[in-house]
């Protein structure tokens, strides 16, 4: 809004890019007062990996922190000074995210949609083979729904019909 403004200019009116720098989000635990839980901050990690895939604007992302800062107490009586927004605990345990964090997967589906997108990124960026399996609701085995190569930066999508819409 600001570029359309007249407030930033870039030379022949190009938008700029995007570099998301200092990523992440605080977790509950340790941060009862701002953090998610830890599973949103898996699923929104990965749907915000996603986001940047889909905005070519966006050139990086970088997750905002490695590890957890302690709790300490800030002047104002803060107990959440820090930043809680690691892949790890402070404490170097791992959290749930960074299970996901190095091969992000996310399923876009518009509300009524059969039509599915299914994206993911292998990590580093260079080409890889993907295989992509399902099982079904009660099944104890994975079919294999196809074999993908990836993007020279490790993306790769499919689009699928699913027997299941989300409202």
């Amino acid at each position: 809004a600001t570029q359309r403004a007249g407030g930033l200019k870039k030379p022949g009116g190009r938008k700029f890019p995007l570099y998301f720098t200092e990523w992440g989000y605080q977790t509950n635990p340790p941060d009862r007062t701002r953090g998610v839980s830890l599973a949103k901050q898996s699923r929104y990690l990965q749907q915000g990996a996603y986001i940047g895939y889909k905005d070519p604007r966006v050139k990086l992302l970088t997750q905002y922190e490695w590890r957890d800062e302690p709790v300490r107490r800030s002047t104002g009586g803060d107990p959440y000074a820090g930043w809680q927004s690691g892949l790890r605990r402070v404490n170097d345990k791992p959290k749930p995210a960074l299970a996901s964090f190095a091969n992000p997967f996310f399923i876009d589906q518009r509300p009524g949609s059969r039509q599915v997108r299914l994206w993911g990124q292998v990590r580093p960026g260079v080409t890889h083979r993907v295989t992509v399996q399902r099982r079904k609701r009660g099944a104890k085995r994975w079919t294999r729904v196809r074999t993908l190569t990836t993007n020279g930066s490790g993306d790769w999508k499919l689009t699928q019909t699913v027997s299941a819409t989300t409202d």
